[in-house]
């Protein structure tokens, strides 16, 4: 296998310590004391919106467009606001490379090497693994306007199938009797810079005028458990069609409160996008 050789971004930020991390890394959702009951949540949206929201920012992102070489690594962090400022840990990064593409007489299979280095206090590990995307196989490239209407492309369940990390999984989850409210959807699309390492290279790693489109979409999670607290959570994803398929969002984001040595501290839960490639 090929190695993909991560430049490694642990050591750019302060560390936490590992019991700090662990509880950080666990916890779903912090829960607001019952005395803060009466704080304004905003205007409420339905699920269906918030669904419609992230399914929008999905569509885009074509799997057809895979291809030998293509390459992304993506850092995982927490940062927490103590008293003393905010403290902020890379806990893992990940790195993914398109190794080889084969065809069948139905399918594509595109072989990806990732590699994995997770992180706990001083410590490090690290794997290395093959996984394989399965697209069915067309005679032509589909475009979003003709993804939904093509029957042979199925290319917006492929979509939807590649990037469904990123749909109901990105929403904590509540038990079947708590109720559940959404509030202040913000839906916004923008240009930008590409992350430093890409711009660093010549030519802008290949990325026409050094600009990425990003599609943002934000939104509040109110979970109102049975002991009568309720857990409210930000979450924040960033998509973008111009960076490789094989990592569907640039940035997204995790927002709640946690709990150090029982005080109640706001942390954040990120992963992004901090370099890619294109393959041949």
């Amino acid at each position: 296998m090929k190695n993909l050789s991560l430049k490694f971004y642990k050591s750019k930020v302060r560390p936490l310590c590992t019991l700090a991390v662990l509880i950080m890394s666990i916890a779903m959702a912090g829960c607001f004391p019952k005395r803060e009951r009466g704080l304004v949540l905003g205007p409420e949206v339905t699920a269906a919106e918030v669904n419609k929201a992230i399914n929008e920012g999905i569509e885009p992102l074509n799997p057809y467009t895979l291809q030998v070489g293509d390459f992304s690594h993506v850092v995982h962090s927490v940062r927490v606001e103590t008293p003393g400022g905010p403290q902020e840990t890379v806990t893992k990064e990940e790195g993914r490379n398109v190794l080889k593409r084969e065809e069948t007489a139905t399918e594509l299979l595109f072989t990806l090497v990732n590699e994995v280095v997770e992180y706990r206090g001083d410590e490090s590990t690290k794997a290395l693994f093959e996984s394989t995307v399965k697209l069915p196989k067309i005679s032509k490239l589909p475009t979003l306007e003709d993804a939904i209407d093509m029957p042979e492309a199925k290319a917006h369940e492929a979509s939807l199938k590649l990037t469904s990390e990123l749909g109901p999984k990105a929403v904590v989850h509540a038990m079947a009797e708590e109720r559940v409210t959404y509030h202040n959807l913000t839906v916004s699309n923008y240009e930008t810079a590409p992350p430093a390492s890409v711009k660093a290279r010549a030519n802008c790693s290949g990325v026409p005028g050094c600009r990425i489109r990003i599609r943002q979409v934000e939104f509040d999670q109110v979970v109102y458990p049975s002991s009568g607290d309720f857990k409210r959570a930000r979450f924040s994803f960033k998509y973008s069609p111009d960076i490789p398929i094989i990592e569907p969002y640039l940035e997204k984001c995790y927002t709640g409160i946690g709990t150090i040595e029982k005080t109640h501290v706001i942390y954040q839960q990120c992963s992004r996008v901090v370099d890619f490639r294109f393959g041949l």
